[in-house]
């Protein structure tokens, strides 16, 4: 508990040791800041090491790209679900049951992944269900054809909902990029390594401006809007496909009969 000022010697701070256990902590500013590639200090013990601790503390104004260093550490989930969704866009787009090309339904749920997942599923399920009920609504009795008609009105408010919520979200929330592992998360980043020789492990990070992704879903935004105008067309053709409800059919009276 000795504060003091140790000037380094090309690159070399010496400390004073004692026999006994001590507690030293060594604190240091660079001129540099935070860079598109950023890693922790070289740091040299010439003694080997254990239980090695590393934290780096992004600020909320960057936007975390990839996260690397030792093995016990965070780990970015969110480009392995990006694999997931171009493996789904590229499914969608060969159904052709609803008016969307593959590269359609890519930015569809890229847009929506790092804001709202929920609201991805449900608006393929909007599209789904309207394709479906433009196909088998006539051969429905008026019962479950009008008990359909109602799901659909119920679902397409959620669907529209979740993407009207999710515009304004995307241009001023942090994106998720689902950091985690090692009690990490996108902008508290920590690694463990139990041994060393002489040299620290180093953590590392790759980010960029937070505006860069604000731009990204403002253009995804307006590409949304007039893209949600030929969709609800389309949905409003399915939805009214032979009749939007059906009424109880009357009784037919035998000849002969009263």
């Amino acid at each position: 508990n000795v504060e003091q000022t140790n000037p380094q010697e090309e690159g070399v701070v010496k400390i004073p040791l004692h026999p006994g256990m001590q507690t030293t902590s060594v604190t240091w500013q660079e001129k540099q800041g935070i860079q598109f590639l950023t890693r922790t200090p070289v740091m040299r013990l010439n003694a080997p090491a254990n239980n090695i601790t590393l934290s780096v503390h992004l600020p909320e104004d960057r936007w975390p790209l990839l996260v690397g260093g030792p093995r016990l550490g965070p780990a970015q989930l969110y480009w392995g679900v990006l694999v997931v969704i171009l493996l789904v866009a590229m499914s969608l787009g060969r159904t052709q049951l609803a008016p969307l090309k593959t590269y359609q339904w890519l930015l569809l749920l890229i847009g929506l992944s790092t804001v709202n997942t929920v609201g991805g599923v449900l608006v393929v399920l909007w599209f789904f269900a309207m394709a479906k009920r433009k196909t088998a609504g006539e051969g429905l009795s008026y019962r479950w054809f009008n008990l359909t008609q109602v799901i659909l009105v119920l679902l397409t408010a959620a669907a529209l909902i979740s993407l009207i919520v999710t515009i304004p979200m995307s241009l001023l929330s942090t994106p998720d990029m689902q950091i985690t592992g090692n009690s990490s998360s996108d902008y508290f980043l920590n690694w463990y390594q139990d041994r060393s020789a002489d040299t620290f492990p180093q953590g590392w990070v790759v980010s960029t401006s937070i505006w860069i992704y604000r731009l990204t879903m403002l253009l995804w935004s307006l590409w949304m809007v007039f893209a949600l105008i030929k969709w609800i067309h389309w949905g409003w053709g399915c939805f009214s496909e032979g009749a939007l409800w059906k009424h109880k059919p009357a009784l037919e009276v035998a000849d002969g009969e009263e």
